[in-house]
């Protein structure tokens, strides 16, 4: 099989060096024991305008600074999909003046990596670039989310720490990546090369109890951001998507995990243990993930909003009920449906 630049990528040297200093780097000595202020919002102007955090990196540090820019067609900068967790919020976030910002416990520890990857410097991250604690500004936010995803460079989407699993996972990764570039391939991939089921299949062992790959897919599957509502619509909407596990970025996105699945249904020797994969509850969510990416970004006709709706709502997941439905509405593009 042709190589290709692997789809797993590793935090360089430099950018790791920045990701143990973050703890120290969050209230710095400087401060002592003096209280600090919490950072004060201010209000958005007009409804294009929008926060982003600013990231300033060196060798040893990382600086954060909350700007405001206006939404165009010509700002560069990342949007950032994960999963909330313990809505607590726990830690806290020193930003540029010397003043504060809570964070949950998951955006703390996803922030020094997000930091690291970031190729723009700049960071649409809801909890952070929303005041939260403004129901007003929280509701007039909720329409325009569809539009901040779509016109981010890209999308960063955050699964959690690396562990033990992440490199197996990186080898399925980085096989299933070149399957695209194979001549012959179907566009959406209904069918694939014998040889390309072969070489994937071959990280999976015959024997499903000892199969460490198989068992690290599903561990990988089963993360809780392929059933979270809104990261289903903020993964569906940008221009490219990035998944990051620790200090590795899966840049191909959702394709290679797509075509890794397809050929776990596709093996003779599908055991119980394979259909179960195959079956997991994330599969629904991100075959049609994969495919209404496909859609939109080839600019053909997607999925009705209703349908989308009624097929992968109850698959997905919302603290809030009332997301289940606004979690959806930045794919709603039929003028003639009001909400």
């Amino acid at each position: 099989m042709a190589s290709k630049r692997t789809a797993v990528e590793e935090v360089s040297t430099k950018e790791r060096l920045s990701i143990p200093c973050w703890k120290n780097a969050s209230l710095p000595a400087h401060i002592g024991k003096r209280s600090l202020e919490q950072y004060h919002y201010q209000k958005l102007n007009g409804e294009n305008e929008l926060r982003l955090l600013c990231v300033r990196q060196s060798a040893d540090s990382c600086s954060f600074e909350i700007v405001h820019h206006t939404l165009s067609e010509f700002l560069e900068y990342e949007a950032i999909s994960y999963v909330w967790g313990n809505p607590e919020r726990t830690h806290t976030l020193l930003l540029a003046g010397d003043v504060t910002i809570p964070l949950t416990s998951s955006l703390y520890t996803a922030l020094p990596y997000l930091a690291a990857r970031s190729r723009t410097g700049y960071l649409w991250i809801d909890q952070i670039c929303i005041n939260q604690k403004d129901v007003g500004e929280r509701n007039a936010e909720v329409p325009k989310m569809g539009t901040v995803y779509k016109r981010a460079t890209r999308v960063i989407a955050w699964l959690g720490e690396d562990d033990s699993d992440t490199r197996l996972i990186q080898e399925i990764i980085q096989t299933a990546g070149e399957v695209p570039k194979k001549p012959g391939t179907s566009q959406y991939y209904k069918r694939l090369d014998p040889e390309v089921v072969e070489h994937v299949s071959s990280l999976f062992s015959v024997q499903p109890d000892q199969d460490f790959h198989l068992h690290a897919f599903s561990h990988f599957l089963d993360n809780p951001w392929y059933r979270c509502t809104w990261c289903f619509q903020e993964a569906i909407l940008g221009k490219s998507l990035s998944l990051l596990v620790g200090k590795f970025e899966l840049r191909d996105g959702l394709e290679p995990l797509f075509v890794a699945v397809i050929v776990l249904k596709s093996r003779s020797d599908n055991a119980e243990e394979y259909r179960q994969i195959c079956f997991n509850k994330a599969i629904l969510p991100l075959d049609s993930m994969f495919f209404e990416r496909r859609r939109i970004h080839l600019r053909q006709h997607h999925t009705p909003f209703h349908v989308l709706l009624s097929d992968i709502g109850g698959y997905c997941e919302a603290t809030d009920p009332t997301d289940t439905l606004y979690g959806f509405l930045g794919l709603q593009t039929n003028p003639n449906i009001m909400l």
